[in-house]
């Protein structure tokens, strides 16, 4: 066998010879590779976006962003997460200065970094911003859920505009798990809808507080507070806050807001700093670290916080699901504390004409 003959073929046994699969060949089955990724991808993507989520809360960020659009005169833009929405009054803070209010609260999970990015657009001169991050976002990356911000995107498309290289990829690798979470979520609602259909039994099992009602898109005022919740008393356990031991404070989390700070500096807005409400109990075990988060807030000027973390410390009667959430009593409290320091901070600015 000459040098030619040897170069296309390889030597298995003794008296035996294999040849190369021909070209066309790895070419054709690379392409039906490629077509079933595709038709996977597809398919994913598919059970994504048509197969609706749960409840409809996520829509409430549709609201907000057309809220904040609309407003071309200074405004009040409080960013943060559902401590925001569930505990403030924006209309009180709107008779108290005269400023159009919008409440972008939400999600801490959307990870501060989306938070401080989706408004950025619409601040302008003359605008206050109110920065009030849950405790639980020292802890957690500023890049946020990825789960969370997928469906935040499913209803505002925009929203991926906000995101860096890497939470776009995070938020794409996390489809899949959706999907498939999705999927289990029709199968067990297929079989209780069959047991109610043979056994005559309802399975509905919603308990005194309905949180679906609660947390959706008709519990939003137009300034994007949430009030489904007002008048209800929780009776079971409140959600804690997140905080792992031996956990310390994310070292982007301040950086992140200082730089918008000064971005917003220089367009002739102003932020504040308000610390979220929590139970005393939390507050007391978080202390350490919150005094510390306090510290570095003071040192990151024009980062400004009126008031420290111990002023927002309240007792749990004030409080609804979770150790952050400020029920129908809390709120006015937390309300005016906000009022005092945008006007202690602020004076004259904190009025608009």
């Amino acid at each position: 066998m000459d040098a030619l003959a040897r170069s296309s073929a390889t030597q298995d046994a003794p008296g035996t010879v294999q040849q190369q699969t021909p070209l066309h060949v790895l070419l054709a089955v690379a392409w039906r590779l490629l077509a079933l990724l595709a038709a996977v991808a597809v398919s994913i993507a598919g059970l994504v976006v048509l197969i609706p989520d749960g409840n409809d809360y996520s829509y409430g960020t549709v609201l907000k962003h057309k809220r904040l659009e609309q407003i071309k005169t200074p405004k009040i833009v409080l960013v943060g997460g559902s401590n925001l929405s569930y505990g403030i009054d924006s209309k009180m803070i709107q008779r108290a200065t005269g400023c159009p209010v919008v409440n972008m609260g939400m999600n801490g999970y959307f990870g501060v970094r989306y938070m401080l990015e989706e408004v950025k657009p619409e601040i302008r001169r003359g605008d206050i911003v109110v920065i009030a991050f849950e405790y639980d976002n020292l802890y957690k990356s500023v890049d946020g859920s990825p789960r969370d911000l997928l469906a935040i995107i499913k209803v505002n498309p925009s929203a991926f505009g906000y995101l860096t290289l890497k939470q776009k990829l995070d938020v794409l690798g996390a489809a899949p798990n959706i999907a498939q979470n999705k999927i289990m979520r029709l199968l067990g609602e297929a079989i209780v809808a069959v047991k109610r259909r043979v056994i005559g039994k309802n399975y509905d099992n919603k308990g005194p507080v309905d949180m679906d009602a609660v947390e959706s898109l008709g519990s939003f005022t137009a300034e994007g507070d949430i009030v489904g919740h007002l008048g209800l008393v929780w009776p079971y356990f409140r959600e804690d806050a997140v905080a792992p031991k031996g956990a310390t404070i994310d070292r982007d989390m301040v950086p992140l807001m200082r730089s918008f700070a000064e971005e917003m500096q220089k367009r002739g807005a102003s932020v504040i700093v308000s610390y979220t409400p929590v139970i005393r109990e939390v507050y007391k075990r978080l202390e350490s670290d919150l005094v510390r988060y306090s510290d570095m807030i003071g040192r990151s000027a024009p980062l400004v916080a009126p008031s420290p973390p111990s002023s927002f410390a309240y007792d749990k009667s004030l409080f609804f699901d979770t150790v952050y959430h400020l029920n129908e009593r809390g709120r006015p409290l937390r309300t005016q504390r906000l009022i005092d320091d945008l006007q202690s901070a602020l004076r004259e600015r904190a009025r608009c004409s």
